[in-house]
């Protein structure tokens, strides 16, 4: 790209990726949370 050209970054697009690309892990983290705070606390009681 050419320095003087002005591009503005589309911040709806950046911000759309961003919230389709944290869904997944948070919906794992969500579904899997008992087990995973569980598996946690047994690790540190050994």
């Amino acid at each position: 790209l050419l320095a003087s050209e002005q591009i503005a970054p589309e911040w709806n697009v950046i911000m759309a990726a961003t919230v389709i690309a944290m869904l997944p892990p948070l919906i794992v983290l969500l579904v899997l949370r008992k087990s995973f705070v569980q598996g946690i606390a047994m690790q540190t009681t050994k």
